[in-house]
């Protein structure tokens, strides 16, 4: 078993970068509900991109890995979770919090 991780290249065209953006100020309401799995493998979708014939749900990896050519390809609509474009470059996603209240024993 390798444990070698790929290196990908989050470069993206300045029209595709201006669409992000445009949909990150939009921050439409997620259409992805708490059933809703990536189409490839079994984590949760953080993405949804509606073509003419089908609509594509991915994690925020695979989302990340594929963003370039998902967006090349002219879909009808697409949602993104803002927080999962932090490794885009020219993006200017939120930070992820994973901060956590109290000392994670109790509930206050």
């Amino acid at each position: 078993m390798s444990t070698k991780t790929a290196s990908v290249n989050h470069k993206l065209s300045t029209e595709s970068l201006e669409t992000l953006r445009q949909s990150i100020a939009e921050a439409p309401a997620s259409p992805l509900g708490p059933f809703d799995q990536c189409d490839r493998c079994s984590k949760a979708a953080r993405a949804s991109f509606t073509f003419t014939d089908s609509v594509l749900l991915f994690c925020g990896h695979h989302m990340r890995t594929n963003l370039g050519s998902l967006l090349a390809a002219s879909p009808a609509e697409f949602w993104v979770a803002a927080e999962d474009l932090w490794s885009v470059k020219g993006i200017d996603a939120p930070a992820q919090d994973h901060r956590r209240s109290g000392d994670g024993l109790t509930d206050s």
